[in-house]
């Protein structure tokens, strides 16, 4: 026996992407239906930071809903950014010298944060534990097969929004995307310490062996860290050695961090996953379907970040879900109003970043780069745009 289920929009995928896209369609009285794979609270592998995009998608979305994100004693409020070169030269943005109404950055462990935003979503259904197995178009739009435990569940959608991931079932079987494109893709592995000195501070360590990615260590909420590293996938050296062994070698051997891990506690075993990257750009709309965060590799080119982006592009979906609705439009020529929305709201930050990453390919430039920034004048001068910029979103 099978359930059959019809809707207007199925989103697929319940991280901050589907999560956001179904709180903005709520809250314009748009029905919908939402699956996901897994039944929350569940764990998520992440660095666990949340930058101020995400602050500001929740205030678009209601005032309230952040006040309450930052009244949470699971959310931790970070002032403090540090980087250190691959000299091992440090420089630090402290925030509490910008007029700004709260911290441009929070750190929650991924099950809080996406089960905080599962439970302000009030007016959808929503099907934990269903995983998608196949999704074929149809006249009348898309007919997706799933299987809830044993029982299978057929569902018809006008459109499908694919926000399940960099492993996107609806990213393969629809827009025909391969899994990954390894030159613009972050392997990465974190784990959770307990630090001899606990952080206070969202720090980055371009170390050599990485560039142009990076170490990073976050303080979390419960006193512990998410330590963790992010390198691109073709680097050369990742051939010759594990990510694991990479981690481990660095936190015993370099200067800069074997200090910092003496006398520490791991809590938890190393684990890995894909950042789909932005430096290479995806259609993110086609026949009856939208590709939101990490499933349209909205993943930004030099910091990794993420969670802001994917909520950023929920938000970005409410438009053109409501136009679709309304005029009965759903093939590619209509819905790629969205991936040119996400590109134009996006395009100079992306654009910028991705030519910093490449600028971190070379030990002696990001040296070069972290000495000019700690000159006093250059310093004084990108903190005042700095703040400008951040005050903007807040």
């Amino acid at each position: 026996m099978s359930k059959r289920i019809k809707t207007d929009i199925c989103i697929i995928g319940t991280g901050p992407a589907g999560s956001t896209a179904s709180l903005f369609l709520s809250k314009n009285g748009i029905d919908h239906l939402i699956l996901d794979k897994e039944e929350f609270p569940r764990n998520k592998i992440c660095g666990d930071a949340l930058t101020i995009e995400v602050m500001a998608t929740l205030k678009r979305l209601n005032p309230d809903l952040l006040q309450s994100m930052i009244n949470n004693p699971e959310f931790l409020p970070v002032w403090k950014v540090e980087g250190s070169s691959p000299k091992g030269n440090k420089s630090e943005i402290n925030f509490n010298h910008f007029n700004l109404p709260y911290a441009p950055f929070y750190t929650s462990k991924r099950s809080v944060f996406d089960t905080f935003l599962i439970d302000s979503i009030k007016k959808c259904d929503f099907l934990g534990n269903t995983l998608v197995k196949k999704i074929n178009r149809k006249t009348e739009g898309v007919e997706i097969r799933a299987l809830k435990g044993d029982e299978e569940i057929i569902i018809n959608s006008k459109l499908v929004l694919g926000c399940d991931g960099s492993n996107s079932v609806v990213s393969r079987q629809l827009a025909n995307y391969p899994t990954k494109d390894r030159a613009h893709t972050y392997a990465s592995v974190r784990t959770y310490f307990k630090l001899k000195f606990p952080v206070e501070s969202l720090e980055f360590h371009f170390l050599k062996e990485l560039l142009p990615g990076y170490f990073w260590v976050f303080p979390m909420p419960d006193g512990s860290a998410n330590v963790g590293l992010g390198v691109m996938s073709n680097h050369i050296k990742i051939k010759e050695r594990k990510l694991l062994d990479l981690f481990n070698k660095l936190i015993n051997e370099d200067k800069s961090l074997k200090e910092k891990f003496a006398g520490s506690e791991q809590l938890e075993k190393l684990r890995g996953w894909d950042l789909p990257l932005n430096s290479k750009r995806k259609t993110l709309a086609g026949n009856n379907y939208l590709l939101l965060g990490d499933a349209g590799s909205m993943i930004e080119p030099f910091s990794g970040k993420g969670i802001g982006i994917a909520m950023v592009s929920g938000m970005l979906a409410l438009n053109i879900c409501q136009a679709a609705l309304e005029k009965n439009r759903f093939d590619e020529a209509f819905l790629m109003q969205y991936h040119h929305k996400v590109y134009q709201y996006f395009n100079i930050e992306w654009k910028f970043l991705y030519l910093l990453q490449k600028w971190h390919h070379n030990p002696f430039r990001v040296d070069l780069l972290n000495a000019v920034h700690g000159f006093p004048p250059i310093n004084r001068y990108l903190n005042r745009k700095l703040e400008k910029s951040i005050s903007q979103w807040m």
